[in-house]
């Protein structure tokens, strides 16, 4: 699960955000966390 604050990210944050995680995990790296954007 991925939680980003509404009033706090931007669309294109959360993109590159996102971005960044599918690049970093490998699908059982990130299995069953919950991650929060953004990213610092």
């Amino acid at each position: 699960m991925i939680f980003g604050e509404q009033l706090a990210l931007t669309v294109g944050r959360c993109i590159r955000d996102l971005e960044l995680i599918a690049t970093v995990y490998d699908p059982p790296d990130i299995a069953n966390r919950i991650e929060f954007l953004p990213l610092r």
